[in-house]
């Protein structure tokens, strides 16, 4: 998410195969499953730093939340009383960064499958109209409308023949 916030996706290129089928819902479940919060570092030194700095990069939200309760006894007088009082913590919102990976991979893993898509139509007569690997749908699944459509929109065959109209480069494949 750093890398890329900085640098720009478009520096990340995927060496994977989105095509099989197995691997391709494992891929969908872990980008549904995501979580900046939830996630683990090789060293768990690195964890509070790279918080920190996902943090301000994307400007998350810190607040204080209730995690539960315990009772306080309080002596008043000769009587005890017995308080409940909350136990609180800070907890910041990685949401925006949640958000902004999910994007990220959907769009590189649907543009590596339109990429191979145009390739395989040529090789061997696959329709890359149809063949997009089900990333849009997920996208619309995860809230992220403007990816859906714009992957909606995409025509990667008309990548291969510079913008040209489908039976355009249908006759320029001829």
């Amino acid at each position: 998410a750093l890398f890329c916030a900085r640098q720009g996706p478009d520096r990340i290129q995927l060496a994977v195969d989105a095509y099989i089928g197995p691997s391709l819902a494992e891929y969908h479940r872990a980008i549904r499953r995501l979580s900046v919060s939830k996630a683990c570092c090789r060293d768990p030194r690195d964890r509070k730093l790279l918080l920190g700095l996902l943090e301000r990069c994307f400007k998350c939200e810190a607040s204080l939340v209730t995690v539960g309760y315990r009772k306080q006894y309080a002596e008043i007088g000769s009587a005890i009383q017995a308080q409940v009082m909350p136990e609180q913590q800070w907890e910041v919102d990685y949401s925006r960064v949640d958000r902004y990976v999910r994007a990220t991979a959907i769009a590189l893993f649907a543009r590596e499958a339109a990429v191979a898509a145009c390739w395989l139509r040529n090789a061997v007569g696959v329709d890359c109209d149809e063949d997009e690997c089900g990333w849009g749908s997920l996208a619309s699944e995860l809230g992220l409308s403007e990816l859906h459509e714009a992957l909606r929109q995409c025509r990667p065959q008309l990548w291969l023949h510079g913008g040209c109209d489908s039976s355009v480069a249908q006759e320029r494949l001829d």
